[in-house]
């Protein structure tokens, strides 16, 4: 109401991303559950993970380049 945040919108991006991470994941987990052993899954849901923070900070230095 003050105007005080107190997340930075790159801390706000990041809590987004996450919570795509997790419902990737569950729905990741439901479908292939049997077909993929926990070391595969695991192994996606860390590259997926990294790719989306990679993502993140190259969106952010585009915005700031406007």
């Amino acid at each position: 109401m003050r105007g005080i945040l107190k997340y930075s919108s790159q801390q706000l991006r990041v809590w987004n991303e996450l919570a795509t991470l997790f419902l990737f994941a569950i729905v990741f987990i439901a479908v292939v559950k049997e077909a993929l052993s926990a070391a595969w899954a695991i192994g996606a849901l860390l590259l997926l993970a990294i790719l989306l923070m990679i993502a993140i900070r190259i969106y952010k230095r585009f915005r700031l380049k406007k």
